[in-house]
């Protein structure tokens, strides 16, 4: 005997059918996890902002403040912060200990460390003051496995408050971040 609207209905649900949706669901959010979470951006790390002072009074007194080392301390969390928001790389988390802050004079020791931490490319950033009219910063990007500098921003500061040096920090990005972008070097 056959009910009308029998062949309307649905089979039941089989373990077959119920795995077979979720393995096609799981290789769909597979294949766009790395995307939406940036699994595949290149890593990043950045060291800490070194302070070069030059300027003594011939005595080997320096002017440096407390209040000054702190404010060049904060250049590299302006960068984090940039770079993070630009969305190009994924940035690694922050060294601990003698790691956090590079020997700059030693190319093969700050390419170690980033190596280390598992990066494709490294930021490296310093604030150098010969004198108290002539005072700079320097940010530098590195590719860690051709060991070969990918682009490098120099900003002259008016002065080493929290302000100037956080302003000057985020020209310096701009700069890097538009040769980069132009470059292809993401």
């Amino acid at each position: 005997m056959v009910v009308i609207g029998q062949s309307l209905r649905r089979p039941p649900a089989t373990p077959w059918r119920i795995g077979r949706g979720t393995m096609l669901l799981a290789a769909v959010l597979l294949l766009a996890a790395p995307t939406a979470c940036g699994w595949n951006k290149p890593k990043l790390f950045i060291f800490d902002t070194v302070f070069f002072d030059s300027m003594s009074s011939g005595l080997g007194e320096k002017y440096t403040t407390q209040a000054e080392i702190a404010a060049v301390k904060g250049v590299a969390a302006v960068l984090r912060k940039g770079l993070e928001k630009a969305g190009t790389y994924r940035i690694l988390p922050p060294a601990s200990g003698d790691d956090a802050t590079p020997n700059l004079s030693c190319a093969q020791c700050v390419l170690d460390v980033a190596r280390a931490q598992g990066a494709d490319f490294l930021v490296t950033s310093a604030v150098f003051r010969a004198t108290g009219t002539i005072q700079y910063l320097k940010v530098e990007l590195d590719n860690v496995k051709t060991a070969k500098a990918v682009k490098l921003a120099t900003v002259q500061l008016s002065g080493l408050s929290p302000a100037q040096l956080g302003k000057a920090a985020q020209l310096a990005l701009k700069n890097i971040l538009a040769e980069t972008k132009k470059a292809g070097a993401e």
